[in-house]
């Protein structure tokens, strides 16, 4: 198995959300890793999907 980190980091806040894109074409597997800087914090997803281009 290969794996590969594409996209970059980015911050993202309930006043200012982001939109998260990243090419998974021909990949078995996908991982997100989500940080919050508070203790306790909570990380939502919203109109979340995994879709082909």
């Amino acid at each position: 198995m290969t794996r590969v980190t594409r996209g970059q980091q980015f911050d993202a806040r309930m006043d200012s959300p982001r939109d998260l894109m990243a090419d998974v074409e021909g990949v078995d597997e996908l991982t997100l890793q989500v940080q919050c800087q508070y203790p306790g914090g909570s990380v939502i997803f919203t109109a979340a999907r995994v879709s082909q281009g």
